[in-house]
């Protein structure tokens, strides 16, 4: 029986608007690992981005393959089978953390998108060319048929079951699609999507508590909707940003980049409650908290402990965390 994975980056913790998030964890569905960041961090958009979805350090891999496409790749090998190994949805392109070389990753950002347009006679295209390139491209063609031949055989269009009422957002909205994408047999093994806004230079109390009130509800609508459809307990949640937010208010009563900030798991088979030590404010790093936990070892244990996929050698020495029961 396969596992998946949801990501979702791009978010912050609050004590705002969090009733869903607060049911999920007295439910025990909810894990928030504290501290969480990387050596000497990098307060850049681009680059810490970069390291994040690398899980490198080093510049010269961050155009490369991402964490998840290297481990889907080595689940792929000898395996070929013409579907996506992952799915993003949204409207930006794919991210760097779903690139591989011999796995595929198919991006939407609308039911509508899995409807493929042929002229009568034409053919799929034929994966037996010898050119890298062609290769490439070919299996990125190939994966998008499949995702939705199989999203339209199951008829799901016209069957889905919308018994669980989602919020009115965006998040929401991408959430439910992937639901749907489960529900319909989808063999893909990661889901990707995003939750931008969380860069409060300015004004961020009314900001952050709308974003969170989003989040919340967003997950906890989409995790009760696998839970109807007997799903949940093959599904993790986890959650990231590329850096946490600085504890100072500054002038235009926001917060500037930071360091060490949270990552959130949810599901019916994470370890609940709080991983790892609170940050607390008498030992700042300048004027950032310290983190007490490697991003990668979150990763290397996700990779292990839920998906079963063997970790990138950056992932290798990172040691695994008591925060999924796989």
């Amino acid at each position: 029986m396969n596992s998946y994975l949801v990501g979702a980056p791009g978010f912050g913790l609050a004590a705002h608007e969090r009733k869903a998030a607060k049911s999920l964890f007295d439910d025990g569905r909810l894990a928030i690992v504290q501290g969480v960041g990387y050596p000497n961090p990098d307060k850049s958009h681009f680059r810490s981005m970069r390291i994040w979805q690398t899980a490198s350090m080093d510049d010269d891999a961050h155009n490369s393959y991402g964490w998840l496409g290297q481990a889907l790749d080595r689940a792929a090998a000898g395996h070929d089978s013409g579907d996506s190994a992952a799915i993003y949805v949204g409207e930006d392109q794919t991210p760097v953390a779903l690139w591989g070389r011999r796995s595929s990753a198919t991006a939407l950002s609308r039911v509508e998108d899995l409807t493929l347009q042929r002229d009568s006679g034409q053919s799929k295209p034929s994966a037996g060319e010898s050119n890298d390139l062609h290769k490439f491209v070919t299996r990125q063609v190939l994966s998008a048929y499949a995702a939705a031949e199989q999203f339209h055989r199951h008829e799901l269009a016209a069957n889905h079951d919308a018994a669980t009422k989602y919020p009115d957002s965006a998040l929401a909205g991408r959430l439910e699609l992937i639901a749907r994408l489960l529900k319909s047999g989808s063999r893909s093994r990661v889901y990707y999507t995003a939750q931008g806004g969380y860069d409060t230079h300015a004004s961020q109390l009314q900001t952050h508590a709308n974003l969170l009130r989003e989040l919340s509800s967003s997950l906890k609508a989409f995790l009760d909707d696998l839970k109807a459809a007997k799903l949940d307990d093959r599904v993790l949640v986890m959650t990231f940003s590329e850096f946490g937010r600085r504890i100072e208010e500054n002038d235009s009563q926001g917060t500037d980049h930071g360091t060490a900030g949270p990552v959130l798991l949810a599901g019916p088979r994470v370890n609940p409650g709080l991983h790892g030590d609170t940050p607390v404010l008498a030992g700042l790093n300048g004027a950032d908290l310290k983190s007490s936990i490697d991003f990668r070892e979150v990763y290397a244990t996700v990779l292990d402990k839920w998906l079963g996929l063997p970790a990138p050698e950056s992932l290798a020495k990172f040691k695994e965390l008591a925060i999924v029961r796989g």
